[in-house]
């Protein structure tokens, strides 16, 4: 068809690309409105892991960058730099500021899910659509008040994915080394980044050209420049763990999972310890007077197992053992466990519980250090109304936001021009979604750092689908 033979255009198209670029403006700062009030609403209390977060963050800020003053062998070191800079630099404000700084961090997340769902669907308006879901959503964002990780590790998820998905992502050094150091932030934040193996090498196979009958040579420079990155950002703190606990790994933790999908709750209904050397040396170190019964705890029984002077990283190792025995004693019921795992991943339900904001200004916090405490009435009723009537509470919903996005996942696949997209998601998907479900009980905030991904996919791939229904297949 020639230019004079195309339809006329409308007069006004050319001006709804730049209404949608107004939008998504409009939509950003509102974004970043709520994410203020949910701030000045007040903080969750240091308490549990966030105390202890908090805690590791003062070693280092005292200079204690390797944390060896009170050495733990179960946590990656990328959080409590994180805040150990921040009350090396704000002293009393330090707390209000790692706030403040993980709410921004949602906000970049939030605008990165837009500018990756335009570069998938080459659509402003669906770019649109993906930011007004986040500006909706409370519940993943409300976890900024909280000094746990996810935050940063849906940043870093996001990141990664956003910057993979760009054509020809491993075939410039200075793009693989940027992918290859928010991996390694990320792996940093979460000893689970380790599950975005499966989405490099996805895209490491793309631009190699390798399975498409490629030169070799091509295939080296992505792998040499990641390794290199790898190994200078996370080679010290293995040799830390190899100097302090004589595993040289970037954390012991792989017993208190095991131990816990193997013997925690769940369904079938895990079996007991089994008869083993190990298991008994268990039972008599955690109860020597018989009377101990959670035995489906991993930390009430690591911390039982430490008091009774194993270390960390030999209690660690002891419920790794039995674990494993206790596997290889019932297969079939600790693969039907992880199946049942796999789906509930997909249905846990947000729960007030996981951020409770009840004591405004964090006044119930375990950690009394002169921090400045913070709260406005008005914001916290905001914030609190808000998450009371979050969707992400109701299972129903739940379920079917899974079921869209997932549908919309196949619908990538549908369309040739996006299934390198496809691949990079489904491999990013997979890799969280089956290595939580390995190594851990389901909640909300396990599956909540995989949000940005699943809107680009379900807000890209739904207009495929709808394409295919009305047209048929031949016009993709």
């Amino acid at each position: 068809m020639t230019r004079a033979d195309a339809p006329p255009r409308p007069e006004n198209a050319a001006a709804w690309p730049r209404l949608a670029v107004v939008a998504l403006g409009l939509l950003c700062l509102t974004e970043a409105a709520k994410l203020v009030a949910f701030h000045q609403a007040g903080p969750m209390p240091r308490a549990s892991d966030a105390g202890a977060y908090w805690l590791l963050g003062a070693q280092v800020a005292r200079g204690d960058v390797w944390m060896a003053e009170r050495p733990v062998a179960y946590r990656t070191p990328g959080y409590p730099w994180f805040l150990g800079a921040v009350q090396a630099v704000c002293g009393h404000w330090a707390w209000c500021t790692a706030i403040a700084v993980q709410y921004a961090a949602v906000w970049v997340t939030t605008v990165l899910t837009g500018w990756w769902t335009w570069r998938v669907s080459a659509r402003p308006w669906l770019a649109v659509l993906a930011v007004l879901v986040c500006v909706l959503s409370a519940a993943r964002a409300s976890h900024a008040s909280l000094l746990l990780t996810e935050t940063w590790f849906t940043l870093g998820l996001t990141v990664c994915g956003f910057l993979l998905s760009r054509p020809g992502a491993l075939t410039q050094s200075r793009s693989t080394v940027a992918i290859a150091a928010a991996w390694c932030l990320t792996w940093l934040t979460r000893p689970i980044g380790a599950a975005l193996l499966p989405a490099w090498l996805a895209i490491w196979w793309r631009d190699s050209g390798v399975g498409s009958g490629g030169t070799r040579w091509r295939a080296w420079p992505p792998l040499v420049l990641t390794g290199v990155v790898l190994a200078v950002g996370l080679g010290p703190w293995v040799v830390r763990n190899a100097v302090l606990f004589g595993r040289p790994s970037l954390t012991v933790f792989l017993g208190r999972e095991l131990w816990v999908t193997t013997f925690g709750p769940g369904r079938p209904t895990a079996g007991g310890l089994p008869s083993t050397p190990e298991a008994e040396e268990i039972i008599r170190r955690a109860s020597p007077d018989g009377e101990f019964t959670d035995w489906g705890g991993n930390w009430s029984v690591s911390n039982r197992l430490t008091a009774s002077g194993l270390s960390d990283a030999e209690a660690d190792a002891l419920m790794a053992r039995v674990a494993r025995q206790g596997i290889a004693a019932d297969p079939l019921r600790a693969g039907l466990r992880f199946v049942v795992r796999g789906i509930d991943y997909w249905r846990a339900t947000y729960l007030r519980s996981l951020t409770d904001y009840d004591d405004l200004a964090g006044t119930a916090s375990d950690v009394r250090d002169g921090q400045r405490e913070w709260g406005n009435r008005a914001c916290h009723r905001f914030r609190r109304a808000w998450l009371d009537a979050a969707p992400e509470r109701n299972l129903l919903v739940v379920e079917l936001s899974a079921a869209l996005a997932l549908m919309g996942l196949a619908g990538l696949w549908l369309a040739p021009s996006r299934r390198e997209t496809a691949l990079l998601v489904t491999a990013l998907i997979a890799g969280i979604a089956l290595s939580t479900a390995a190594l851990e009980y389901p909640s909300y905030r396990y599956r909540m750092v995989l949000e940005p991904a699943l809107i680009v996919c379900g807000v890209s791939g739904w207009p495929v689908l709808i394409d295919v229904i009305r047209r048929g297949s031949r016009t993709l």
